[in-house]
């Protein structure tokens, strides 16, 4: 089975912009038909925080925090874990605050890694009026000189919850 030919993908993009438009929608400009179908159907709305430098000081745990409306929720987080080249254990967690799906990572840094990204993802489902998603990284207590940069939160709200699918690996 190959792609669409484009009639076919112009054709399919008419009727669900038509659709959207009698159900009191709006399109926006888009510079394909099938991008007009996908904004006009379910355009994404994206909340995002960032911390550039985040030292854990005499800190055994940092936490940076995103405040989120209701809606449900496909959310990524980057974080760079960096040290003095003495032996470190890092592990960030993130989720919302009134628990559900979440994610952890775990990084260990020494003479010969000094640095070292984490990439974290999780799905979620906000029922009523807001929470908060939060990232929070622990140390050990006897490491020091760790550093957390360029911490980056982004939580895109899918406007169909049917839309997102978040189901055990097979």
């Amino acid at each position: 089975m190959g792609f669409p030919s484009f009639a076919t993908r112009l054709a399919t993009a008419a009727v669900v912009i038509t659709a959207a438009l009698a159900a009191g929608g709006s399109t926006a400009t888009a510079s394909a038909p099938e991008a007009q179908a996908e904004i006009a159907v379910s355009a994404p709305e994206v909340f995002a925080g960032f911390t550039d430098n985040l030292p854990f000081g005499n800190n055994v745990q940092v936490t940076k925090k995103l405040l989120i409306p209701t809606g449900t929720y496909t959310t990524t987080a980057k974080v760079v874990v960096s040290g003095d080249g003495s032996s470190a254990d890092v592990k960030c967690r993130i989720g919302t605050t009134t628990g559900g799906d979440a994610d952890e990572g775990r990084s260990t840094l020494s003479a010969s890694a000094r640095a070292q990204t984490m990439s974290l993802q999780f799905n979620t489902i906000i029922n009523a009026g807001q929470d908060v998603i939060a990232l929070t990284c622990t140390r050990n207590a006897t490491s020091t000189g760790v550093v957390l940069s360029w911490m980056k939160i982004a939580a895109i709200r899918v406007a169909d919850p049917s839309h997102l699918h978040n189901v055990p690996l097979a």
